[in-house]
């Protein structure tokens, strides 16, 4: 679609006022924007989590060297921007304190300690914000002002910089070191050893906790570097380097801390259980041993038949299994005490993927649960939901532990019973020698059991060494030294093409928006008639005024153009031409222009006639000051012939002679059926047997349905518009209105329009129609 670019500069000019306005506003907008965003500075670090290698599965290997459920990486890094990490960071690093110098207009975040006072406060409510102007007056003093606002609402939402508060509550000049005692607050204002004061004016703002955990939330960025990666990056944007390194950091050590602590916690639970059962194994090795060793003394049996070796070799494997299935009973009856005394679960450690796979959404919905508790307050629905999920899960885990232990004891029992049969052999032997038999069998239990509980203690010492390294810091807390946001040249930029873009939308808006027509543009833009002329607009307070008597030169060229224009259409069979003159609602000035019309019609020495068909509020005697007893109404009702109602104007002020005029005449109660009879073509035929022109003032269309019946007796019927009233529907109706007429040439005309639309449309060597203005050639 080929863009008409003449067609936007006019709309551009036309509406100039409003594009600049609209184009200062957002400009003033993005200039303000650009001066008043806080600098931030970014620091960055990427993590590699070691025991995510190898298919994302843990170093740590439960007791049967089956491997645990973990965490994904994704996991991992929500834990990284956690509620809890972050608050707990915020409260370490002092965070809901920052520090401002003003230079200029803006306002400059720097670190405590670059600034020459030390701010020590103490607050009794975390959700009051504070702000404290300290104005150096020497080195002794200082002049204190304090602002606070009781909201949730912290700087970050006000761009960062103390622009507003709503209360002063303290306002005094101080010494440094004196305790400024409030309600809720106490504030003490250290000047720091050989510290200059560079600026008068420095700002201390302190918030609550909810609002700097918001604040940090929206600046920190914690994901994998790729999909499925173990390897996590961290970015936060700060108001100081310094700043933005430190959360950083601070991150990184909570987070390895944390990751050491449940790792480590899972091993020495585990290490716990298996060194007291190691313990008993022990003490129970030695006492069979010695039982072994008094009985072959005594009875001098060193050894026994080969066949119950064997028996003997059985016995002691299945002892062995059953006290392995006795540690991990213990294990999860340990876990099954935990949950009854609803203690964490973080550290379970057990071979069931299952219970694993619930455990691990547990974590995840105490994490969240954590997490909104930080927003909201226990009773809140949301709370409430989470909370009833963690008890869920944490039921059915304990279900599934239970199960768990029965299916154990089931196993116990089975192996009971073999070693029962097995022992019931044992006893057909000799008597000395099936005594023998048993005492060594439970020492090679107790020794069997006794080595593999000492090897599963040895592995899980060495898995706490492995834990150490678990988190690798590929890069560290990176500092930069200048401001990564905001890009103000780049804003700068995208600040004028979007003003530019906006001013132009709403130039094209305020064009949609505005249906009225005001100049021939208007028209020649949507209309398929031509537009014959305009009328210029003329201040008068005299309604029934024919203008082209005033002797205005503007006003009398318009008609002579549109007298002219006329000549050029309608019915060439004949040398007489009627032309109806009509518009689409009252009020249009289709009267005015009619006698108008008329007027310089006649001025051209030509028998001319205009005859009112207005029956329902006639208007055209009054423009001519005539009378109005009888009209159109008595011909149509045959009470009255031609001659009789026939009136003469003229004027020796333009040289009008031969102007005739028919009133109305009486209003009648049905005027439609009167211009639908058959005297209106006898009085037409009549009047072009008599008159060279004959113009006819026709009721709008819109309004009444007989101006069709005329518009079939005329040669030409110009439709009148009158700008700054005619609406652009109103055009369009027109234009369907005129399609059901073949023989009647139409046309426009466009009355009352302001001296700097009065250009007519013209065309151009293309044959292109434009509007031709006296300075440029604007094309429609």
């Amino acid at each position: 679609m080929k863009i008409n670019i003449k067609y936007y500069k006019e709309l551009l000019l036309e509406y100039k006022t409003t594009f600049i306005v609209a184009f200062l506003f957002v400009l003033l907008l993005g200039i303000m924007k650009i001066i008043f965003t806080p600098n931030l500075y970014v620091s960055h670090s990427s993590l590699e989590i070691m025991q995510y290698n190898e298919g994302y599965t843990s170093l740590l290997d439960t007791l049967n060297q089956t491997k645990r459920l973990i965490r994904t990486p994704d996991d991992e890094a929500q834990i990284i921007k956690s509620s809890n990490f972050l608050i707990h960071a915020i409260k370490k690093l002092n965070l809901t304190t920052q520090y401002f110098i003003k230079k200029s207009l803006t306002y400059k975040a720097v670190d405590a300690k670059d600034m020459p006072f030390k701010v020590n406060i103490t607050r009794n409510n975390d959700h009051t914000n504070i702000l404290i102007k300290i104005h150096a007056l020497n080195a002794k003093s200082a002049d204190v002002t304090i602002y606070v606002k009781d909201a949730m609402i912290h700087l970050a939402h006000k761009l960062d910089t103390p622009l507003s508060w709503a209360t002063t509550i303290y306002h005094r000049k101080v010494n440094y070191g004196t305790n400024i005692k409030l309600s809720n607050l106490n504030i003490v204002i250290l000047k720091k050893v050989k510290s200059k004061l560079h600026n008068k004016i420095y700002y201390v703002t302190t918030s609550s906790i909810a609002s700097v955990l918001f604040q940090i939330e929206r600046h920190l960025v914690v994901r994998p570097i790729t999909k499925k990666s173990n390897i996590i990056g961290i970015t936060y944007w700060g108001t100081t380097p310094n700043r933005a390194k430190s959360l950083v950091s601070e991150l990184l050590f909570l987070f390895n801390k944390q990751t050491l602590k449940v790792s480590t916690e899972q091993i020495k639970d585990a290490i716990a259980v298996i060194s007291s059962q190691l313990e008993k194994a022990k003490k129970r090795l030695k006492i069979s041993a010695k039982s072994v060793e008094a009985y072959q003394s005594k009875y001098l049996l060193l050894n026994v038949n080969d066949q119950f070796k064997n028996i003997e070799q059985t016995i002691t494997q299945l002892r062995a299994q059953n006290a392995s299935i006795q540690v991990n009973m213990k294990i999860y009856e340990t876990l099954v005490e935990k949950i009854m005394e609803h203690q964490k679960l973080t550290n379970l450690l057990v071979n069931d993927k299952n219970i694993m796979l619930l455990v691990t959404k547990k974590d995840v919905a105490v994490l969240k649960e954590q997490e909104l508790l930080t927003r909201y307050t226990p009773s809140d629905p949301k709370v409430k939901a989470i909370h009833k999920k963690i008890e869920s899960l944490r039921q059915r885990i304990k279900g599934k532990i239970i199960n768990k232990l029965a299916n154990f004891k089931a196993e116990v029992s089975a192996i009971d019973k073999l070693i029962l049969n097995l022992n019931t052999k044992i006893a057909s032997l000799p008597k000395y020698a099936a005594h023998l038999v048993q005492l060594k069998q439970a020492y090679n239990t107790d020794l069997n059991i006794y080595k593999n509980l000492l090897k599963n203690k040895l592995q899980m010492t060495t898995n706490v060494a492995k834990a150490q390294v678990n988190n690798l810091v590929i890069d560290p807390p990176s500092e930069s030294k200048f401001p990564i946001y905001p890009k103000r040249v780049l804003w700068a930029v995208i600040t004028i093409i979007l003003a530019l873009i906006v001013a132009f939308i709403m130039v094209l808006v305020k064009n949609i928006l505005n249906q009225k027509i005001t100049k021939p543009r208007d028209i020649v833009r949507i209309s398929k008639y031509p537009l014959f002329g305009t009328v210029p607009f003329v201040k008068s307070k005299d309604y029934n005024k024919l203008f082209i008597l005033d002797g205005q030169d503007i006003i009398i060229e318009s008609f002579r153009k549109i007298r002219t224009n006329l000549e050029y259409v309608g019915n060439r069979k004949t040398d007489n031409k009627t032309i109806l003159v009509t518009s689409s609602i009252s009020n249009e000035g289709k009267t005015t222009f009619a006698a108008n019309l008329a007027m310089a019609v006649a001025m051209l020495n030509k028998k001319v006639i205009i005859v009112s068909f207005d029956l329902r509020i006639p208007q055209l005697h009054m423009k001519f000051n005539l009378e109005n007893t009888t009209g159109v109404s008595e011909i149509l009702a045959g009470k009255a012939i031609l001659k009789d109602v026939v009136q003469s104007y003229s004027t020796v002020q333009q040289g009008v002679k031969d102007l005739d005029v028919i009133t109305s005449g009486t209003v009648p109660p049905n005027p439609a059926e009167l211009i639908n009879s058959s005297r209106l073509e006898d009085l037409m035929r009549e009047l072009r047997e008599n008159y060279d022109i004959i113009i006819m003032d026709a009721p709008p269309v819109m309004t009444v349905s007989e101006t069709k019946t005329l518009v079939k007796e005329s040669d030409v019927t110009l439709f009148v518009l009158k700008a700054g009233k005619s609406r652009i529907d109103n055009l369009e109706y027109l234009s369907s209105f005129s399609d059901e007429f073949k023989d009647t040439s139409f046309g426009l005309i466009l009355t009352s329009v302001q001296e700097k639309y009065l250009d007519l449309p013209e065309y151009d060597k293309n044959y292109a129609m434009f509007v031709k203005s006296s300075k440029d050639s604007r094309k429609i």
